[in-house]
């Protein structure tokens, strides 16, 4: 084996995990998740659906082109 410094210097798993929020952040697929939950919002609360229902169909369906056939 070699005594070369590793490539990657070692990095706190917090530090790791902030990476991939800020990432995450500035993905195009979270802005279309945030826009498509916040049309099912405004869905759900025209037609009068509690919050706790909403959430709860969030749990169990999980896909918005759904939520809207349930609504």
């Amino acid at each position: 084996m070699s005594s070369e410094p590793s490539e990657h210097p070692i990095r706190s798993p917090s530090k790791v995990f902030a990476d991939g929020i800020v990432a995450a952040l500035r993905s195009v697929f979270f802005y279309v998740l945030l826009g498509n939950y916040v049309g099912i919002g405004a869905l759900a609360y025209e037609f009068g659906f509690s919050l706790g229902w909403m959430v709860l169909s969030t749990l169990l369906v999980w896909a918005a082109p759904a939520q809207v056939i349930l609504i």
